[in-house]
């Protein structure tokens, strides 16, 4: 017998859940256009989002901007987010545009998916890109939350751009945003990639300063811009600091030096 509506909606929930996207997809597929609802283009769209389906992600989001008569920020997240990770950044800035005509109000989330879903510069953003991002974020008056400065603060880095990095790195320590060590970690690194050895142990020392106990991973950053920069003595007095006021010394803190 063909499920009803209420079936059909119960059924693909429990199969987005169980992220099982293909039977999730399979019901949206055998639902005749009448039974289907925008819950359900949102329930499997999110179960194709979490498996990395993006073109599947793309084929809903056609039926959902029609079915779906009060979008909202999630609405528009799905889309974005696939848009993203297929490098079409075109198409996911213009979806700002499209929110601003269905008067929905994107948040620091929509913005941070724009720097490549959660993912940063390994999603493909340009530094270039993602200040223009940032500067369209201020100027809506948006506030950038923990993430995409951390996010931002990575690109930067990843992209040569050290003494920004530091500088956003700077401002959310001022500010009491905290980074993760990862984040530290990439400021220091494009500052030893730069030869910056100096502005790579300052901003250690800043981090330090602000109560903030540094990682394995911006130790580390440390110790290798002092390699990099032929700082043997330097880099002899901090293995001792690492060891004695640090988390200890690992494979890559000896690889460093």
């Amino acid at each position: 017998p063909a499920l009803k509506k209420g079936a059909r909606s119960f059924a693909l929930q429990a199969f987005a859940k169980a992220t099982e996207w293909e039977l999730a997809l399979h019901v949206l597929r055998e639902s005749p256009k009448r039974l289907k609802s925008a819950q359900m283009l949102h329930d499997a769209g999110h179960s194709c989002l979490r498996a990395g389906m993006w073109e599947q992600v793309l084929e809903i989001w056609e039926e959902l901007a029609i079915e779906d008569t009060a979008p909202n920020e999630a609405t528009f997240l799905l889309p974005m987010t696939a848009y993203e990770n297929l490098g079409r950044w075109e198409e996911s800035m213009h979806l700002l545009k499209e929110m601003s005509h269905a008067r929905v109000s994107p948040s620091a989330l929509s913005y941070s998916v724009l720097l490549g879903g959660g993912s940063g510069a390994e999603a493909g953003s340009s530094w270039e890109r993602a200040l223009q991002i940032f500067d369209e974020m201020l100027q809506r008056g948006i506030d950038p939350d923990e993430v995409f400065r951390g996010q931002l603060a990575d690109i930067l880095a990843k992209g040569g751009q050290w003494a920004l990095s530091i500088d956003l790195l700077r401002s959310c320590l001022r500010s009491n945003v905290e980074l993760n060590d990862y984040t530290y970690s990439s400021a220091l690194s494009a500052c030893g990639n730069a030869n910056e050895w100096q502005h790579a142990i300052l901003t250690l020392r800043d981090i330090q300063s602000f109560g903030v106990s540094p990682g394995h991973a911006t130790y580390n950053a440390a110790m290798s811009a002092l390699h990099k920069g032929n700082q043997g003595t330097l880099a002899v007095k901090l293995l001792d600091e690492i060891d004695e006021e640090g988390p200890g010394a690992d494979i890559m803190t000896i690889n460093a030096c």
